[in-house]
């Protein structure tokens, strides 16, 4: 087969070339062995002469200059470091030699140069020892005379003994080189025979071929230069060379749409690419290695013009701005391994503050992927925000200054432009603003605190300062009206007490003319009984007893009727002490409710208005103690009033009584006869009448304790109320207010009381009003 014979062609060539290649080998391994074997040893004889020259002969020289040098030193001391060095240098070269002399034993020219070493050795020593025994001028002869000759033997002899190395060696050098030139003669006169016999067969081989290989390398020309649009004929054979256009063919085909393909994405690539170049945010691309393979140029200005912050950190002194590509993201980071890791995990944008010496930059890093998930690198953004957040620092120094109370803190302005500096001076203002309103706020709250109420804040504000202001102003104003009015309720309830103590002692008067009458009463009915009792005995005073019964009972009756009016006079007395304590409830009510008032705006104060808040703790405690005495004294004079009310009926009854009596008495002298019957019904009257006096005199003194009640409760009204005005007085009002209540304060609740009038015969029946319960109206805050 032709696909066969062309395979074998080459093979033949191959293994000719492969055949002829080994002779030359092998032949130029011989004679390449023997040259190494001349130059190893021309090498090693030099090295040798090297290592000499570096052991012997320079150490030779310093011993001579030291022996020298060991008989001019003047001080001991210096003789002593002059021959610790002699013994160095003796002790070394004697080793230097011995070794260089190994295996030379046989060699006269070394034996000779040992043996003037020896003696060399010999001297030094004699003018060692000299010096050290103090025979300086001996040893100045010796070093010198005899050892200055054997220097120069010795040196001279080393001499020879090198020019000799160096010469054995040129003839080494001289015999490698002789064989070189014959072995090159020889390899080049086999490698042209060898080269012309491979021609000769390769053309034999390759001129069937030659037509079809002009018409690839042609084809390749014409793809090399561009052309992708050849027609290459195949056919269904398998020879190399149809093969070989196939694959021309399906070269080219791919090459076409590879170009296509390679030129739509590298226009959008170059699209790309000068988009990012032309971005001001500095981007960064770099591939699975971690190899940073794009910079821009925001990039490249940025980390070019920082490059003084970044160096403050000893670890980035080595960074350049200007040097980026084509190293690793390591440059920016302190620990690159972690950042590595961090990045081989990355699914989505991460974003994170990156810190290089001073510089801080915004850093935004996103996996670069294709459409089939594959990871192809990575794309940094970076924004320059030092400047940013040293203004943040600062601005939020000041806030929290300024949220801890300290008002003084203010924002520079002096390296801040644009935003910051609109901001820095609207939080300056800010601060200056709060400042002025909290040191007058302050000052009318340290004012309050000491009772003073004639302070306001006066400074013009705006929002919720302005209603802040209006809210205090306000606050002290009813402050000041509060306590005026308590001032007044006091003055007020002072009044009342002093006038309550005042009818409560008319009222004890009244009691006690009514107990007298209620003697004399109990009198005349006794005197009533006797008359009666002497009735039966003595009929013929009958006419006389009546006359009597009835002056008696006209007298009672009058009595009578004279205590019904103090019982009326008792109960009106009642009602207006009643009224009085409705008074005096409802201003303990008013008193605690502006005490409540001034709480909350004291607990609205804060930590100034504490003092106030206790102040005005006290006053409504002082205000339910009164309402509390109000709400007892009321009680009591509801009590009294349904006493009153029971006697004004039983002396009602005794009055219907001595009315019935009187009738009696009146018919006594006409119906003379009926006196035992009359009798027995006087004695009944008489016996009904003790009773209802029984029964006021026990009601009396039981007025009579309320009374004394009511005076001790108006005694403590007073004190209450005397407390008041003394806490109150605690405060300084102002004008506008003060002259408010002049008027009242001279007001004084005037309490009407009335005398005991005449007795009369008849009184009509009065119902007693009870006081209405006010109790509903009191609330216990």
């Amino acid at each position: 087969m032709r696909n066969s014979r062309v395979a074998y062609r080459f093979l033949y060539l191959s293994l000719a070339s492969i055949l002829a290649l080994v002779i030359l080998g092998l032949y130029g391994l011989h004679n390449v062995q023997s040259t190494f074997v001349w130059v190893g040893e021309a090498y090693v004889t030099a090295q040798k002469m090297e290592q000499v020259s570096d052991q012997i002969g320079e150490p030779l020289q310093e011993l001579r200059q030291l022996s020298l040098l060991l008989v001019t030193t003047p001080d001991a001391k210096g003789r002593e470091t002059v021959s610790q060095s002699i013994q160095e240098r003796v002790k070394n070269l004697d080793q230097a030699l011995k070794d260089f002399g190994m295996g030379r034993e046989q060699d006269e020219f070394y034996q000779q140069l040992y043996a003037l070493w020896l003696n060399y050795k010999q001297l030094v020593n004699y003018t060692h020892d000299r010096v050290l025994a103090g025979y300086r001028e001996a040893a100045f002869i010796n070093v010198s005379g005899a050892e200055q000759a054997q220097f120069e033997r010795l040196s001279k002899q080393f001499a020879q003994w090198r020019a000799l190395n160096v010469k054995n060696a040129e003839l080494v050098y001289q015999s490698a080189h002789a064989n070189y030139q014959n072995t090159l003669a020889t390899a080049l006169g086999f490698i042209l025979l060898v080269a012309v016999g491979l021609s000769l067969f390769a053309l034999y081989i390759a001129k069937p071929l030659v037509n079809s290989l002009n018409f690839i390398v042609n084809l390749a020309n014409q793809i090399a230069n561009g052309n992708l649009k050849n027609t290459i004929p195949t056919d269904q054979s398998h020879s190399e060379v149809n093969l070989l256009l196939t694959a021309f063919s399906s070269m080219q085909t791919q090459l076409r749409q590879r170009i296509e393909n390679d030129k739509r994405i590298s226009e959008e690539a170059l699209r790309i690419n000068s988009a990012l170049d032309n971005v001001s945010t500095a981007v960064i691309i770099a591939d699975n290695q971690s190899n940073l393979i794009y910079v821009n140029r925001a990039a490249q200005l940025l980390f070019s013009e920082e490059e003084a912050r970044i160096h403050q950190d000893p670890y980035f002194q080595k960074f350049s701005g200007r040097n980026m590509l084509g190293k690793t993201i390591d440059i920016f980071y302190k620990d690159p391994a972690k950042q590595r890791e961090l990045e081989e995990k990355l699914t989505k944008s991460h974003r994170f503050n990156l810190t290089m010496g001073t510089l801080v930059l915004d850093a935004t890093i996103t996996p670069v992927v294709n459409a089939q998930s594959e990871r192809l690198g990575t794309v940094g953004e970076f924004k320059n925000i030092t400047e940013q957040v040293g203004i943040e620092h600062e601005i939020n120094s000041v806030v929290h200054s300024a949220s801890q109370g300290d008002f003084v803190q203010r924002i520079a302005l002096n390296n801040k432009d644009d935003f910051f500096r609109t901001v820095s001076e609207g939080l300056n203002q800010i601060i200056e603003f709060n400042q002025n309103a909290v040191k007058d706020t302050m000052r009318m709250f340290s004012a309050l605190s000491q009772g003073d109420l004639t302070q306001q804040i006066t400074g013009e504000y705006r929002g919720a300062f302005e209603q802040l202001k209006n809210d205090a102003n306000n606050t002290v104003l009813r402050l000041t009206e509060a306590m005026d009015s308590i001032r007044q309720g006091a003055h007020a309830v002072n009044q009342i007490a002093e006038q309550i103590a005042s009818s409560s002692v008319s009222l004890s008067q009244r009691t006690e003319q009514q107990a007298a009458a209620l003697e004399e009463t109990a009198a005349s009915m006794e005197q009533m009984t006797s008359t009666v009792q002497q009735n039966s005995d003595n009929t013929r005073q009958a006419t006389q007893l009546a006359l009597k019964a009835r002056e008696h009972a006209e007298q009672g009756g009058e009595v009578v009727n004279n205590a019904v009016h103090a019982m009326n006079a008792i109960s009106e007395s009642s009602r207006q002490i009643t009224d009085i304590i409705s008074v005096i409830d409802e201003i303990a009510f008013q008193t605690n409710l502006l005490a409540l008032n001034a709480a909350v705006e004291a607990a609205r104060a804060g930590e100034q208005g504490r003092g106030f808040a206790v102040v005005a703790s006290e006053v409504r405690n002082l205000a339910q103690r009164s309402a509390a005495a109000a709400k007892e004294i009321k009680q009591l004079i509801r009590n009294s009033v349904e006493k009153v009310g029971d006697g004004t009926r039983l002396v009602n009854q005794s009055g219907d009584m001595l009315t019935q009596i009187m009738l009696s008495v009146k018919k006594v002298s006409d119906i003379i006869a009926d006196i035992s019957s009359a009798g027995q019904e006087q004695s009944s009257g008489i016996h009904q009448v003790n009773k209802a006096i029984s029964q006021m005199d026990e009601m009396t003194q039981q007025n009579a304790a309320l009374v004394q009640a009511l005076t001790a409760l108006s005694e403590s009204m007073n004190h209450q109320a005397k407390m008041l005005g003394e806490q109150v007085a605690f405060f300084k009002l102002m004008n506008t207010v003060k002259g408010h209540s002049d008027k009242a304060e001279n007001k004084s609740v005037i309490i009407p009381s009335k005398s005991p009038s005449t007795i009369k015969k008849s009184s009509p029946k009065k119902e007693i009003v009870k006081p209405q319960d006010d109790d509903s109206d009191w609330q216990d805050f």
